[in-house]
Order: C-alpha cells, then structure tokens, then sequence
C-alpha cells in the first residue's frame, strides 16, 4: 500500500518539475496510456470549466504519475473506463442518497474497503476540500471525483494484471 508520506514526497517531486520536463510527462503520460488522457481531456472539455478541466487533467497525471512509479501499469481499454465509469455513477449514487447532496457523502466505508485508501483519501482531499476556490459547485465537485476515481480504479486494475 501507498503511504501517506511517498504521496506527499511525489507531490513534491511533480510540482518541481519545470514546464519542459511537465510537457514530456504529460506526452509520456499520453503515449502510455491513450485512453486514460482522452477520458479525462474530454471530460474536461465537455464537463467542466478550463480551470476545472485543467484541475482534473493535473490530478490525474499526478496518479498517473505516482502509479507507474510503483507499479507496471497495462494499457487501459476504453471498455474498462466505461465499465468502471458506470460502477463509480452507481457506488457515488448510493453514497448521495435521494437528495444527492455532496455534503451526504461519507467516505469512511469506501476508504476502509479501498486497495490504496492514502491515494482514495489524497483524491478526495484534492477535490471537496483543497481546491475549492476552483471547483465551486457541489455537483460538479462530485463529477470531477468521479472522473478521477475512474482513472484511479483502472490504473490499479491494469496494474493487478501483472
């Protein structure tokens, strides 16, 4: 499992970067998994608004990033977003209730069940508390969670492959 700690040191290491060696990250990144950075760019583009879209893109080059450093990671198929895209609508559904409000949300049952509960946590911080100045609508909050828990399940999918 991913520690706290090793979150927090790639954090670091990735917000160093200089803008030339984030470019070549980002292409890395799109060249190793295709479809993982059209889900999410799509995502952005049709979601979301660009600060947003841009918040979305870097957390899920962050997990990208902090992944493939820990694991072997497979290609991700777009069957497999799409099938983890709409497990996730279904989990988070539950989660809101009937009234579908994010201030519902408990995640203390998914992060006890989850295979990397520190990256689940890292993930939910980033989006209902740190970013809040830029994702200012509760429901667009839940959407960018969900996205960024799809590409964090099919990393971890395409990893256990291995």
């Amino acid at each position: 499992m991913i520690a706290e700690e090793y979150i927090s040191i790639k954090e670091t290491e990735i917000e160093s970067l200089s803008e030339k060696e984030l470019e070549s990250l980002l292409d890395r990144f799109h060249d190793e998994q295709s479809f993982l950075f059209s889900f999410l760019v799509i995502m952005g583009e049709e979601n979301l608004r660009d600060e947003e879209a841009e918040l979305l893109l870097d957390e899920g080059l962050f997990v990208w990033y902090l992944l493939q450093a820990e694991y072997e990671l497979d290609e991700v198929s777009p069957d497999e977003l799409e099938s983890l895209r709409e497990e996730n609508i279904e989990v988070l559904e539950k989660m809101e209730g009937e009234d579908h409000e994010e201030n519902k949300l408990d995640f203390s049952e998914l992060l006890a069940s989850y295979d990397e509960p520190e990256l689940l946590k890292y993930l939910i911080e980033a989006v209902f508390e740190r970013e809040q100045e830029v994702v200012k609508k509760s429901a667009t909050r839940v959407s960018l969670f969900l996205y960024l828990k799809v590409i964090l399940d099919a990393l971890l999918q395409s990893a256990n492959r291995t």
